[in-house]
């Protein structure tokens, strides 16, 4: 039998500790994060996406695949992805592992909200792969880009 060895904290304190600690720093869904001026939702906030901007960040339930020639035009506008196949995909060459791992998850809470969920490798101990397609669609789709643009916004902090 598990036993936890934590104390129970009062509602809205962190412990401070360990993996619970990072949890006090992200926000569930249900947009318990005060709003700032300028950003509109947990999924812009985190993605760095101006209010104005934010409309284009909506998972769109029913995607349709991306013409070819869609694909490229939306490529055109995000620096290092390519097109691979079914997919959109682009590598990072980090500082570190932690910096790798750090910015990792913080691409998975920003995927976590738009409830778009890529593949991320941390290889060479300082890389991150992120490659993502639309699976119940069979292909690139809006949701992939909207994703694409939210991480960019990421890694431009």
């Amino acid at each position: 039998m598990l036993t936890s060895h934590r104390r129970a904290l009062p509602a809205g304190e962190s412990g401070g500790t360990g993996i619970g600690s990072a949890a006090g720093r992200f926000r569930s869904r249900n947009g318990d994060r005060p709003t700032s001026p300028g950003w509109t939702s947990a999924a812009a906030r985190r993605g760095r996406v101006p209010a104005d901007q934010h409309s284009d960040l909506q998972e769109d339930p029913l995607p349709e695949v991306m013409s070819d020639a869609a694909v490229d035009s939306k490529l055109a506008e995000l620096p290092g992805w390519e097109r691979s196949g079914t997919t959109l995909r682009k590598t990072w060459q980090l500082k570190g592992f932690l910096t790798a791992m750090t910015f990792a998850n913080a691409i998975a809470h920003v995927a976590q909200q738009l409830d778009h969920h890529p593949d991320l490798t941390v290889h060479d101990y300082n890389q991150l792969t992120l490659v993502t397609t639309t699976h119940s669609a069979g292909g690139i789709t809006g949701n992939d880009f909207r994703l694409a643009q939210a991480v960019e916004g990421l890694s431009q902090v």
